[in-house]
């Protein structure tokens, strides 16, 4: 059955299905045959389902068949109608099931933080699964209330978290940026925006990490000097003064993660033996940070200033040092005082 594969995407066309992330196969791979009556059945319901939102600007639906929800969207090819259906989580995980390194979770789960939290990465990464194993994690031990900002919402947050509690939206891409400015009014300890693609939304996340709450979002890029580069350029075109746009940014931006899945395996070799979950020969994915800045405040190392700080070689040091953690913030300083001499973060 599905749900007992390791499937990062599902291509469902009429005639033919291909699974994408299979570990240790080639990408994609057909469908196996002991899987083709569900995924003719699951064809079925995503007809209906579509039936029902294709007159709606959302880009994607939710669909759920055999205990798995997917996340649905359609691509029309030349010849055929396929379906794109990637699996969300059934649980959150913790933290550290995430591989992530203790002291990264401990400064990034501490009581108290706000500012601007940007997960970046290509797509399918795991973003939002970070996110929102943070976001759990810190209601869990802190309290207080979160606020999701997603289309669609991906991971099972609504709701209580220990002694906190989490409220997920369904916003239509377009309208984030309101959406962002209501739920600033609100005062949550955390705003979650699933994904900031346009420059009000971008501009808006920025206001919001300055006025007392955490922000949290995803953010396609290619590495975490990027990420600050793409964030600032997208603020700056709402905001409309870039020296305005940088302030902010340094005043704001508390931390930067890039992150790729990897996937191993260990064992003998064979499809059947390294794609099924419950086989022993399979270990679960694992996620690899790289040019990850983070540190009490990251804005303060844009502003030239000495503050304590992670350095990705050594988690543990807790020294300002030169990595690649503090090369990308140093080269989006560079970046942002070159636009602009006069000003001095």
């Amino acid at each position: 059955m599905l749900k007992d594969l390791q499937i990062k995407d599902i291509y469902l066309g009429k005639e033919a299905a291909w699974l994408s992330g299979l570990p240790g196969t080639k990408d994609p791979v057909p469908a196996p045959a002991d899987c083709l009556a569900e995924l003719a059945q699951l064809r079925q319901l995503c007809d209906t389902e579509w039936a029902k939102w294709e007159n709606d600007t959302r880009e994607n639906f939710p669909v759920r068949l055999n205990e798995i929800s997917y996340r649905a969207s359609v691509m029309e090819s030349l010849s055929d109608k396929v379906y794109v259906l990637r699996p969300m989580p059934q649980a959150i995980p913790k933290p550290e099931d995430l591989n992530l390194h203790p002291n990264y979770i401990r400064m990034l789960t501490a009581q108290g933080l706000t500012g601007l939290i940007i997960v970046a990465g290509p797509f399918g990464q795991g973003k939002t699964t970070t996110i929102s194993s943070l976001i759990s994690e810190r209601l869990s031990k802190h309290g207080g209330v979160g606020i999701t900002i997603e289309d669609p919402p991906e991971m099972p947050l609504e709701g209580i978290h220990g002694d906190g509690v989490c409220y997920q939206t369904w916003v239509k891409q377009g309208q984030f940026s309101d959406a962002c400015r209501k739920a600033a009014r609100w005062a949550p300890s955390m705003i979650f925006i699933g994904e900031v693609r346009d420059s009000e939304t971008a501009a808006e996340a920025l206001r919001a990490s300055i006025n007392g709450s955490l922000v949290l979002c995803t953010l396609h890029a290619d590495s975490a000097h990027q990420a600050v580069e793409r964030m600032y350029t997208l603020a700056q075109t709402s905001i409309g003064n870039p020296e305005d746009a940088a302030a902010l940014l340094a005043s704001g931006l508390l931390c930067v993660m890039h992150q790729r899945l990897a996937g191993t395996v260990r064992g003998r070799q064979g499809a059947k033996a390294i794609s099924r979950k419950a086989s022993h020969s399979s270990s679960r994915r694992v996620i690899l940070l790289s040019d990850t800045s983070m540190g009490l405040s990251v804005s303060g190392l844009i502003g030239g200033q000495r503050h304590r700080c992670l350095d990705h070689a050594n988690p543990g040091s807790g020294h300002v040092k030169t990595s690649r953690a503090l090369v990308a913030i140093a080269g989006a300083r560079m970046a942002l005082t070159a636009k602009f001499p006069s000003y001095r973060l």
